[in-house]
């Protein structure tokens, strides 16, 4: 009741204006870094890695859920074989849900390996994409320099033309 009594009817459709407008703008955001994000994934490869790291973690998931399901007492279902391959590979490694099986160990340590390597992949590419554009806009400013020295030698030569007609006019009077 009280809260009916701060917020009259006016006060409450700006609200909601105020967050329609912004959930509009939070599209619009998410739509430009999801395009720079698919633009950076495609010039990388990146989507190879994502897609090979995300079919890792569900194979794993699937055969850790068989393999431990019904000797775990901590997997009782199959989300639990989920949080544990993304502890696993995320290298967390709550050590809520503990493999106790050969097998189950196995499949921890090939997750651990892959998100090691996801990571060093995703890190790579990263630095990559720096030193490119470093690069890139080294190269670039190279260019420039080049036409201000070429500028500059043109100007030089325009004053010594200039310099000698003066001194010519000088010399006729």
């Amino acid at each position: 009741m009280l809260l009916i009594k701060v917020f009259d009817f006016q006060e409450s459709i700006f609200i909601y204006i105020i967050h329609f407008i912004h959930l509009i703008a939070l599209i619009i955001s998410l739509k430009f870094l999801g395009s720079k994000f698919i633009d950076f994934t495609q010039k990388n490869n990146l989507n190879y890695g994502i897609i090979t790291i995300i079919a890792i973690f569900i194979f794993s998931s699937l055969t850790f859920f068989i393999v431990e399901g019904n000797i775990n007492p901590t997997v009782n279902y199959f989300d639990d074989a989920i949080w544990f391959s993304l502890a696993s590979v995320t290298s967390t490694g709550y050590g809520d849900v503990v493999p106790i099986t050969d097998y189950g160990r196995l499949i921890g340590s090939f997750l651990m390996i892959s998100g090691i390597g996801f990571a060093s992949f995703l890190t790579a590419s990263a630095s990559s994409t720096f030193i490119e554009n470093y690069n890139k806009e080294k190269e670039s400013k190279k260019v420039l320099y080049e036409k201000i020295l070429e500028n500059q030698n043109n100007i030089k030569e325009e004053l010594k033309l200039l310099k000698d007609s003066i001194d010519e006019l000088n010399n006729k009077k």
